[in-house]
């Protein structure tokens, strides 16, 4: 009775161990279809959601960029340029689409660029610098003036509007923004921000300096006189200009 009691205190003991295993093969199994079923919905999504193609107004440019719906790449995995002419801004040239965000390589030729994944691509502008002729002497006879400072013209040949950020030209051009003009005659940024656009007077012997006068070219050829002090030109250009020295 006693041999008969301990053997089936034996089976029972068993019984818990061998239901334990199968629920931790049940369990493993139940995992692993878990995991086998996660893999297959996020395969399915990566292979089945739209290439699309997103356009950011970039970091700096012309104020009231507009803002461009994003694009789903056609069977060629191909978008349409957008309109180029919603990008045109006064004072400023838009120089094409970049795949970053600094403008780096070159624009995106919408032709013949396709799209393999989903991407973000950027607008790049640069600001238009406008050349400054000077008529330094009497009626255009600029052999009787001479600078203090200087035996050739200090005075920069260009100017542009005054941006909050550094365009693609002023990084090509310019390696200190410190002083008014590098040895191009470009005026810099900082100067335009601060003071405006500043002249060295020419020195002319037996006359006085009397001030300067600046003219544009109208559509016929003509020079128009302006009344935009020399100072204001920072905060409206007027493109490409002529400024003649007045004498007393």
């Amino acid at each position: 009775m006693e041999n008969q009691i301990t053997e089936n205190e034996v089976l029972e003991t068993k019984k818990p161990k061998e239901k334990n295993k199968k629920t931790g093969k049940i369990i493993k199994i139940v995992a692993i279809l878990v995991a086998f079923v996660t893999l297959l919905v996020l395969a399915i999504t990566v292979f089945t959601a739209p290439t699309k193609v997103t356009f950011s107004l970039g970091k700096s440019g012309p104020l009231g960029r507009p803002k461009i719906k994003p694009q789903v790449v056609n069977d060629d995995k191909k978008i349409e340029a957008p309109d180029e002419k919603l990008f045109e801004f006064e004072h400023y040239v838009f120089l094409g689409w970049f795949d970053n965000i600094e403008g780096k390589g070159e624009a995106i030729d919408f032709e013949t660029k396709t799209f393999e994944k989903s991407t973000t691509i950027y607008p790049i502008w640069d600001v238009i610098y406008y050349t400054i002729t000077y008529v330094y002497g009497a009626d255009g006879a600029d052999f009787n003036y001479h600078f203090a400072n200087s035996d050739e013209d200090p005075n920069p040949q260009t100017y542009c509007i005054t941006h909050d950020y550094i365009a693609k030209s002023d990084e090509l051009l310019f390696d200190d923004l410190k002083y008014q003009h590098d040895s191009d005659h470009k005026l810099l940024l900082s100067d335009l921000q601060k003071i405006g656009l500043t002249l060295e007077v020419p020195i002319r012997d037996g006359y006085n300096f009397g001030g300067w006068k600046i003219y544009t070219i109208n559509d016929n050829g003509d020079e128009v006189e302006s009344n935009t002090p020399i100072g204001e030109i920072k905060r409206a250009p007027l493109g490409n200009i002529i400024i003649k020295a007045v004498w007393n």
